[in-house]
């Protein structure tokens, strides 16, 4: 399986071609619309192409030859099996005998300059001529192109315009980086936090998150990785809901085509990486992947701390040290149904003092680490990574 392979495979961008299969296999011809970066990329939009045919049962790829005069023949060239008449105009081409009841598929990026110009006026005519056409008696077209290709006119019952917009979640990021990148060993905490932390900050450019998984080492300022990627030199935009928008908004698919903006979880941004990199920008967005990683690791160790200490001093002594050491806040009803890690700490100092420096010190290290994150403070790698070694002990 080839890298791009791979991408269309991933939950997001499968129900994409998911969606197109069905639309074409209902009769509508689809005109699939992708960001001009990934329009340009060969092999991107070739397993694209690829990928869709597999879900139809009658599908056929064309070519259209540069040898003939209007795009129209260059496809009914393609589809005929009498090469010495074939369709020569759109009217034609879709009730050909070889054609009708038919799909087939084509890029932009196959066809030569003079087909590529022609390519809005064939797409517009395709789709007026096959309005008084039942679609049971003609064939369907699906085209792999970017938005400036597309005819003037909007969505028709002829023909389907699908966006590659709001289709790449976090969890398709995480699959690829995961399959492409695998943990050394189950369980890696830090190459969790490292693959996260690179979801957080690249987010829908798959191809981008995958280079900086390639570069960046989690013992690493992530800066150096990001250095290379082109700023928006002073550039905002206020994060803002999507609505449903099936497409980019209007004044953003420049960025779009460049893959700096998209629907993200239902909220228009950029791309985090993108933006000038100030401290505090950076340090928010580390953070955020830390602590949708680490907080439950945290506490499933703390409650592990929690059973060995329970089971160390017994269930008497044990509550009895919760009373005394918990700390109470005057007029507040105190939950003591879990022991936060704070006080599991502060338990074993008093009671153990010197006697379990192992259990203290992994509590103490888990207690800072929790407390940084609850104050939005990124953990720094070698602290991460101290942590990790100290805990360690309680995965036994």
């Amino acid at each position: 399986m080839t890298l791009y392979s791979d991408i269309w495979r991933l939950p997001g961008p499968s129900r994409f071609i998911q969606e197109a299969a069905r639309l074409a296999r209902a009769g509508q011809h689809v005109l699939l619309v992708v960001p001009k970066r990934i329009a340009e990329n060969d092999e991107y939009t070739d397993a694209l192409v690829v990928t869709l045919a597999a879900e139809l049962d009658d599908c056929r790829r064309v070519y259209p030859g540069p040898s003939h005069a209007g795009l129209a023949g260059a496809i009914g060239f393609e589809l005929s099996s009498d090469f010495d008449a074939y369709p020569t105009t759109v009217p034609d081409l879709l009730i050909s005998e070889d054609f009708a009841g038919r799909v087939a598929v084509c890029r932009s990026a196959d066809l030569d300059a003079e087909h590529l110009q022609e390519l809005p006026r064939f797409l517009a005519r395709l789709d007026t001529e096959s309005r008084s056409v039942p679609a049971s008696q003609r064939g369907t077209m699906v085209f792999v192109v970017s938005q400036d290709l597309l005819p003037a006119d909007a969505d028709s019952p002829a023909t389907a315009r699908l966006w590659f917009w709001n289709r790449i979640a976090r969890w398709d990021v995480a699959a690829l980086l995961a399959s492409r990148h695998p943990p050394r060993e189950a369980g890696d905490i830090t190459e969790e936090v490292r693959l996260e932390t690179i979801v957080e900050l690249v987010r829908w450019d798959l191809e981008l998150a995958l280079e900086v998984a390639s570069e960046w080492a989690a013992t690493e300022p992530i800066e150096a990785a990001l250095s290379k990627i082109p700023k928006l030199d002073g550039t905002q935009l206020t994060t803002r809901r999507a609505s449903g928008r099936p497409q980019p908004p209007e004044a953003l698919l420049a960025y779009w085509n460049d893959g700096i903006v998209e629907s993200w979880h239902g909220e228009v941004g950029y791309m985090p990486a993108a933006l000038p990199q100030t401290s505090d920008r950076l340090e928010r967005l580390t953070w955020s992947a830390q602590a949708r990683v680490l907080l439950p690791w945290i506490e499933v160790r703390r409650v592990r701390i929690e059973q060995i200490v329970r089971q160390k001093l017994g269930p008497t002594k044990f509550n009895s040290a919760v009373e005394a050491l918990a700390t109470r806040y005057p007029g507040s009803v105190e939950d003591t149904s879990i022991i936060e890690v704070a006080l599991l700490a502060r338990i074993i100092a008093v009671r153990f003092g010197n006697t379990e420096p192992r259990l203290r010190s992994t509590a103490i290290s888990l207690r800072d680490a929790r407390n940084k994150l609850a104050h939005l403070v990124p953990i720094a790698a070698p602290t991460l990574t101290q942590m990790v070694a100290e805990s360690s002990w309680l995965d036994g």
